[in-house]
């Protein structure tokens, strides 16, 4: 009986221990998340820039023409 209470008891730690990896891993994951999120926000403001600077473009060159 002790040694099933004691087989027990280790399954039970390295559940925990998994637990704990896969909290990190999350963690990690999450942070990773936000970092690509802020890369496409600023993509996305250099795009609009970028569009921007081509309407000016355009603009001028037609007023040009």
């Amino acid at each position: 009986m002790e040694k099933i209470l004691q087989q027990l008891l280790e399954g039970q730690n390295k559940l925990f221990e998994e637990q704990a990896k896969l909290s990190e891993n999350q963690d990690k994951m999450s942070k990773k998340l936000d970092l690509i999120e802020q890369a496409v926000l600023t993509n996305n403001d250099r795009l609009d820039n970028i569009d921007n600077k081509l309407a000016e473009n355009t603009r001028f060159i037609s007023a040009l023409s």
